[in-house]
């Protein structure tokens, strides 16, 4: 970026973070939307199960430190895989096939730390994982074609991050909890891009950029 477009690439590529103004909907929904999903897979556990004990669980607060940790990651996946792989390859192929790139290609950057067990939450499964990230990769540019706001993407895929350690839904929860958050997180945003598929109006964004 900076090689090919100077400081004017580097700027265009932060800019979505200075857009705040948003429909205050935009935020709560960012904030609610993947905890609401981990509260639904905890259900499906449970009735599955015949168990609800699984139901009855304390939420996990994270140490200020590892808030920060996470936060780093997603502000990471806002700039670079949203805020300018999405925008690029859009221009290209249908938006959603490019999420679908994109949380392809996110995986595989995460797989060297998943198979040391070294940076992410201790034995993710492989396939899961995929499909995860392939989800959220959806999900972030749904919010950031209606918004425009790196800022809605950061707490999206924040919430996604923090929602695997407030909630009893990573791996070591066992029955392939997880597995089922991944399966769902996914199948939700297919409704989401059938019903609201993003769109970027590029000229938009060009006068954004130039302001």
């Amino acid at each position: 970026m900076k090689i090919t477009k100077g400081n004017e690439g580097i700027k265009n590529l932060f800019r979505p973070m200075l857009v705040w103004k948003v429909h205050p909907k935009w935020y709560v929904f960012s904030l609610l939307f993947a905890f609401t999903i981990g509260l639904i897979t905890l259900v499906i556990v449970a009735f599955y199960n015949g168990d609800m004990s699984i139901l009855d669980f304390e939420i996990y607060i994270p140490t200020l430190k590892f808030t920060l940790f996470l936060l780093s990651w997603a502000f990471l996946g806002e700039v670079v895989w949203i805020g300018y792989a999405f925008r690029e390859l859009s221009k290209i192929t249908k938006p959603f096939y490019a999420t679908q790139v994109i949380g392809f290609v996110w995986s595989l950057w995460w797989l060297p730390s998943v198979f040391i067990n070294v940076g992410v939450i201790e034995d993710l499964p492989v396939w899961p994982l995929f499909l995860n990230m392939m989800g959220a990769a959806g999900m972030c540019a749904i919010v950031y074609s209606k918004t425009k706001s790196g800022i809605c993407v950061l707490v999206i895929q924040s919430m996604l991050n923090m929602s695997l350690v407030l909630l009893p839904i990573s791996p070591d929860a066992g029955d392939h909890t997880y597995t089922i958050f991944a399966v769902l997180y996914f199948l939700v945003m297919l409704i989401f891009m059938y019903f609201m598929p993003p769109k970027l109006n590029f000229e938009s964004s060009n006068k954004l950029n130039k302001a």
